[in-house]
């Protein structure tokens, strides 16, 4: 039996209403939804925009600014590449994931944008605004960073960094992965643009993304295809969702998607919240003699992680040593090195532990066990 503690890769297991939704709608729900006129296609369209609709009551968005995506990457692409300008300057933190520091690059590399990479890494909410707010300008495009990072949990002030951006007249575009379904995130409060995971906090299932647009600020589309409206012209009508949904959409994920959504709010973001810190800070609190490097800051405001590394080996030793144990967690970078980077630990990176509302303290307890056993045994 594996005990999963792997959650901010992907929540897992996922709520049985989402995996009964998905399997219903593949029994009933097979009309390619938006392309024709018969009932099935009818029903199916349906489907997808009481989706729509949970996802924009979610973030506080109107249903036709939801866009529906592969994942958050696909979103954030959207983002980047839509929104660039040759000439100009996008910003970002130094504890992106790389799909915000990939497609950044790209563009600094190949359309001639600048990349500035602010230091955020363990600095107040303070000095983070101001290190925005000294460096974002009228050369900006485009603001991007994440709400939490991926690796150290930190919690990054993004209303504040928003007000920043709208006093500037610059896009803020945050990536909500590792917070979505954990803390509140609303349009037009924390961002003009919302890119998220429907398949971690939101519990939805894996190939499911968000992209969710203030309707002011309007990224060039990544791709361009069928879209079900204005189909006689090449050129696409440059209205959401359609303009941004070219080509057919993952209907069971989307279904399933509006079934995790109704899981989050059935149990509560505060209370998912409560129950991963609590988990999360046992695992601290047990292990904070044993003989390993802990990683992870005390914020009084932080995504549930714990981050660490065994002294006496690799990081990748000690995953695959827990693996043997039973416990399934994710070492490495962790697709973000500017993040390690800043804590020292490259260039292999460190173990992490994210625990989801399914987990257990029991569960807790016995990973800490094993991570005792192995840094004092070394094996």
């Amino acid at each position: 039996m594996i005990i999963y503690f792997d959650n901010a890769a992907t929540t897992y297991p996922k709520p049985e209403i989402v995996s009964r939704a998905m399997l219903k709608a593949n029994l009933i729900y097979g009309g390619n939804p938006g392309r024709s006129g018969h009932k099935l296609s009818m029903k199916t369209a349906e489907q997808i925009y009481l989706t729509r609709e949970a996802v924009a009551e979610f973030f506080g968005a109107q249903p036709e600014n939801v866009v529906f995506t592969n994942n958050c990457t696909s979103a954030l692409n959207t983002v980047i590449h839509g929104l660039y300008e040759k000439g100009k300057t996008i910003v970002t933190s130094n504890l992106e994931h790389n799909s915000v520091s990939r497609p950044v690059y790209n563009v600094s590399k190949n359309r001639g944008v600048n990349w500035i990479q602010l230091d955020v890494y363990d600095k107040t909410d303070d000095e983070i605004v101001d290190n925005f707010y000294r460096n974002v300008g009228s050369d900006c495009c485009l603001v991007v960073c994440t709400h939490a990072s991926n690796v150290t949990g930190q919690v990054l002030p993004i209303e504040r960094i928003y007000n920043v951006c709208k006093a500037k007249g610059v896009p803020f575009a945050v990536d909500v992965a590792q917070t979505a379904g954990v803390f509140p995130v609303k349009i037009n409060l924390h961002a003009d643009i919302i890119c998220a995971a429907g398949h971690k906090g939101l519990y939805g299932p894996m190939g499911t993304g968000i992209l969710i647009l203030n309707g002011e600020v309007l990224p060039r589309a990544l791709i361009q295809g069928g879209t079900g409206s204005s189909s006689i012209s090449f050129e696409p009508l440059n209205v959401p969702p359609d303009y941004y949904e070219a080509g057919t959409v993952n209907v069971p994920g989307i279904i399933g998607l509006r079934y995790g959504i109704k899981f989050v709010k059935s149990r509560g973001l505060a209370n998912i919240l409560k129950h991963e810190l609590q988990l999360c800070k046992l695992v601290y609190d047990n292990l904070a003699e044993a003989n390993i490097e802990i990683y992870t800051k005390q914020y009084a405001k932080c995504a549930p992680i714990f981050l660490f590394n065994f002294k006496n080996m690799s990081c990748m030793d000690g995953t695959k040593l827990l693996s043997d144990r039973g416990f399934a967690v994710r070492g490495g970078i962790h697709c973000a090195p500017m993040a390690h980077r800043a804590l020292g630990t490259l260039p292999e990176g460190a173990i992490r532990f994210a625990p989801s509302i399914f987990n257990t303290r029991r569960q807790a307890l016995d990973f800490c066990k094993a991570v005792r056993n192995i840094s004092d045994n070394g094996k």
